[in-house]
């Protein structure tokens, strides 16, 4: 995995920048610049499949239910918070990211629609504004692998109104 563009990125299978644009449907394709039915309905197909897993993921994450939160997971999965005060570290593994969800779990922030485009979903959220006035929004943005999240990539920034 590397980052490119600002999208995590599996090196066997690109995520293509600009979904609809030649180089989406030459990926989708298989190279003719032109994504066929089969292709656009396994791609929406993979992108339900993705949508409905991250939906229990939140699902799951709003009642607490770690269980079910590391039921959506692969046993490989990677983690990637946002950086607040330097790097962000990259967590790997079932139970090391479980143990880093444990004490996030329950009240969280508001989350928007969850998005999907082949094995890539996204999911905005946002906190409710602070006593300051700003509002912490991001988005998640999650790698799906034979049925399960197989990366949790958090983008975030810090806002006012107005």
């Amino acid at each position: 995995m590397s980052l490119q563009r600002g999208c995590f990125v599996d090196r066997a299978v690109p995520f293509p920048v600009g979904i609809g644009s030649p180089a989406a449907a030459e990926h989708v394709g298989g190279g003719n610049g032109v994504a066929s039915g089969v292709d656009r309905a396994y791609g929406a197909a993979m992108g339900d499949a993705g949508t409905r897993l991250v939906e229990r993921f939140n699902d799951a994450w709003h009642r607490g239910d770690l269980t079910t939160v590391a039921a959506c997971l692969a046993e490989d999965v990677l983690y990637s918070p946002s950086a607040w005060d330097g790097p962000a570290r990259t967590l790997r593994g079932r139970d090391a990211v479980c143990r880093a969800f444990a004490d996030q779990l329950g009240n969280g922030p508001t989350l928007g629609a969850v998005r999907a485009a082949g094995d890539r979903v996204l999911c905005e959220w946002s906190w409710p504004q602070a006593e300051d006035g700003t509002v912490l929004r991001g988005v998640d943005l999650y790698l799906v692998r034979d049925g399960l999240i197989a990366a949790k990539d958090v983008f975030s920034k810090i806002t006012t109104d107005g």
